[in-house]
């Protein structure tokens, strides 16, 4: 067993590639595996309990938060998905959805029955996409 231990890694191509090999011989670009950014955060407060590359959360309206990001996208159209978790009767109905509408933010909107409100643990991550 090998033990290799770095600060910082770097394509000899491109400086921004560096490939993986997963498996026997498909490849993937290192920076297309990692998460960019997630946040646990609760909407009665609005308060982020943990998070990686977001700042701060902005309360847009009833049931609608927008985590905002330490490091921007590259694009606006990145992919992120939400998860709500409440110990409720309820809990099948409920249902987080994300909208990307600019670099530096995510709208997340949490739906419980068909009706748009504020619930206490909620999460959000967006695993696709480059950072500007």
């Amino acid at each position: 067993m090998s033990t290799l231990e770095v600060d910082n890694l770097k394509g000899v191509t491109n400086a921004n590639d560096v490939t993986v090999t997963v498996g026997a011989s498909a490849t993937q670009a290192l920076k297309h595996g990692l998460t960019k950014s997630w946040a646990r955060y609760n909407q009665d407060t609005p308060a982020v309990a943990d998070s990686f590359n977001v700042s701060t959360i902005d309360d847009a309206a009833t049931g609608k938060y927008r985590p905002n990001f330490t490091n921007n996208m590259s694009a606006a159209d990145s992919y992120a998905t939400a998860v709500v978790s409440q110990a409720e009767a309820n809990y099948n109905h409920n249902c987080n959805y994300t909208e990307q509408e600019a670099t530096g933010s995510v709208l997340v909107t949490t739906v419980e029955n068909a009706v748009v409100l504020d619930r206490g643990n909620n999460s959000f991550s967006i695993p696709g996409g480059d950072l500007a």
